[in-house]
């Protein structure tokens, strides 16, 4: 399984959606989607279904933006002409 961070991203798409019961609207990523990727240990089944746990999810975020911001400093290099 690819791991990599464009595959990653590849498999999450940010959403638009509302609780069970709720009418406020929240914006994030589906517990489905994080299933499929590496993230997955950041779902949690409950009674009402499934959730993503952010307490979770946040060391996994921290270590994503490093590996991109790596990447960019790459790139910048790349433009510079200093390889």
């Amino acid at each position: 399984e690819d791991t990599s961070l464009d595959a990653i991203l590849k498999k999450i798409k940010p959403v638009t959606y509302n609780y069970k019961g709720e009418d406020s609207k929240q914006v994030g990523v589906l517990a489905q989607d994080l299933e499929k990727t590496p993230l997955a240990g950041a779902v949690m089944d409950t009674p009402q279904g499934k959730i993503v746990d952010t307490a979770q999810l946040e060391g996994s975020n921290l270590a994503l933006i490093i590996e991109l911001a790596g990447q960019v400093r790459d790139l910048q290099r790349q433009l510079k002409g200093g390889k």
